[in-house]
């Protein structure tokens, strides 16, 4: 079983993302500021990190720099900016994350991303492909 981190200010939002992983596999570990989180990543160990852009301010990208600068970690950032705003300032400031989602989020997108990126990390095999269909 994966461990996941997941950071956010929010109890509410944070129980249904927490809730939903939980529901496919993963075990979750709720953070509810940023120094906890930082302090818990040190303590438990997680697989990766799930980040909501509301844990701090002005975003939560400041805590993905601080956490990809100390850690070897897949991050994913949720917020709440379109992604045709974001993906074009990573390649003007350099993204300190992974993979960045929209609120509100496809659970099953989130859980499909948290896989993949545990997958390139190095931390789980991808399943076998199904037979394929002609």
């Amino acid at each position: 079983m994966h461990r996941i981190l997941l950071i956010d200010r929010d109890p509410v939002s944070a129980k249904k993302i927490a809730s939903a992983l939980a529901k496919s596999g993963f075990e979750m570990i709720i953070a509810s500021s940023e120094s906890e989180g930082l302090s818990l990543i040190d303590e438990v160990s997680p697989d990766g990190v799930v980040v909501s852009d509301n844990v701090s301010q002005p975003d939560g990208s400041k805590l993905c720099r601080k956490i990809r600068h100390l850690f070897d970690l897949p991050v994913i950032l949720l917020g709440n900016k379109p992604e045709e705003e974001i993906y074009p300032l990573t390649f003007k400031d350099g993204a300190d994350w992974d993979y960045y989602m929209c609120l509100p989020i496809s659970y099953e997108e989130l859980m499909a991303r948290i896989k993949v990126l545990l997958w390139r990390y190095g931390k789980a095999e991808l399943p076998p492909r199904g037979e394929e269909r002609g």
